[in-house]
């Protein structure tokens, strides 16, 4: 593995880490999780790299999400 594909591998990481965490805190929507991000330059990405990670994550079964409504429920908090 290059350097290049190194950094992206740590950085994929660090993103799922601070979505789980971000989710953890509290219920947000993608644009709030990327604005959240983008306060941190090191972390910034652009909205095709940040949207497929929460809907990876949610296959994975770090988490769970309901839909009542309107509204997004994460019945694990």
């Amino acid at each position: 593995m290059n350097s290049e594909d190194w950094k992206s591998q740590i950085k994929r990481g660090t993103l799922e880490f601070c979505i789980l965490l971000m989710i953890k805190q509290r219920m947000s929507y993608g644009h709030e999780i990327i604005s959240t991000l983008e306060e941190y330059p090191i972390l910034a990405a652009k909205e095709n790299t940040i949207y497929p990670l929460p809907r990876r994550l949610l296959k994975e079964e770090y988490f769970c999400l309901a839909f009542i409504g309107h509204i997004l429920i994460d019945p694990g908090a």
